[in-house]
């Protein structure tokens, strides 16, 4: 008997042990307002074929850190839903869709999102900021960000509009665009935006998500994304950049849309991807954090910490 009762008593501390690592290892990590996401488009969609609040799944393509901490895995899923519909018009008007993205799934927990069409090229980024300047209140709500018919071979380009509207009658708003929107809108193509198709995702809202991590040491993939949003380095990116002239608001460590606006620009002009995140090479280029290359050479002073 006595034996019986020791073995229950260690198999209650082995319980014990594993669900006080899970705990430890579970960890809860804030994704800021206005970061972007890697997405491939699992759904394909066509202007001439897709009608309002039809669904559609994308697969997240490279991990975000937050912080040293996974915040969104690779191969995570992202739901989205068609928000307004264009079809084009024969050599006049190109079709356009419009998206927005509603649900993100971590490890098979679902969380409720408010996520915005954006894209990581060059070109399409730029355009979207300048757009972003035009628009009253230089805020995101204040344009919508669509796919337009005219991309290379079946695909589409994507492109910022002032204005914009709500649902089916959207297209009515469409041609207050500027430079690559104006010129493709006028092609007469449908807006076909195949399956694995690749873009990005902008959150409109930041949310807390739960993530199993396997500690500070776990090695980042090579293209993870490694962003930073901590109060601490965001001041520091604040006086940098004000410093250097892109940045004319407080330095309070809060990173809100004129502080990432300006991040974006710094990027452009030193040929980074303008995504207005914090990632690494941004802050290890305003002297923030050290980043050790291999060999042991390093750069950055890494003077405000993590």
């Amino acid at each position: 008997m006595k034996k019986l009762k020791s073995l229950f008593g260690i198999a209650a501390v082995l319980v014990v042990g594993l669900f006080s690592t899970g705990e430890l290892l579970a960890q809860r990590v804030s994704i800021p307002t206005g970061t972007l996401v890697d997405l491939r488009m699992d759904t394909g969609l066509n202007s001439g074929r897709a009608r309002v609040n039809d669904t559609f799944t994308a697969t997240v393509t490279r991990a975000v850190w937050i912080d040293g901490r996974i915040a969104v895995p690779r191969d995570s899923k992202v739901d989205g839903r068609v928000s307004m519909v264009q079809p084009a018009t024969h050599g006049s008007r190109s079709g356009v869709i419009g998206v927005s993205f509603t649900q993100l799934t971590i490890d098979g927990r679902r969380y409720a999102i408010n996520g915005a069409l954006t894209s990581l090229r060059d070109a399409e980024r730029r355009q979207i900021l300048e757009q972003e300047g035009v628009v009253q209140g230089s805020s995101s709500a204040g344009r919508n960000t669509v796919f337009i018919g005219g991309g290379a071979g079946a695909g589409a380009v994507i492109g910022a509009i002032a204005g914009g509207g709500k649902g089916a009658g959207a297209g009515a708003a469409i041609g207050g665009g500027i430079g690559v929107v104006g010129a493709f809108l006028a092609n007469g193509v449908e807006a076909q935006v195949p399956a694995g198709s690749e873009m990005a995702m902008e959150l409109l809202r930041g949310i807390s998500v739960n993530v199993i991590n396997t500690g500070p040491g776990r090695q980042h993939r090579s293209d993870d994304r490694a962003l930073y949003a901590s109060s601490n380095l965001v001041r520091g990116a604040q006086m940098e950049l004000q410093h250097l002239r892109y940045y004319q608001g407080p330095v309070n460590g809060v990173l809100d849309t004129g502080t990432r606006r300006a991040i974006a620009h710094f990027q452009i002009d030193n040929n980074q991807h303008g995504t207005g995140d914090l990632d690494q090479e941004t802050a290890v280029e305003l002297g923030l954090v050290r980043y050790e290359a291999p060999g042991g050479q390093g750069r950055g002073n890494g003077g405000y910490g993590h």
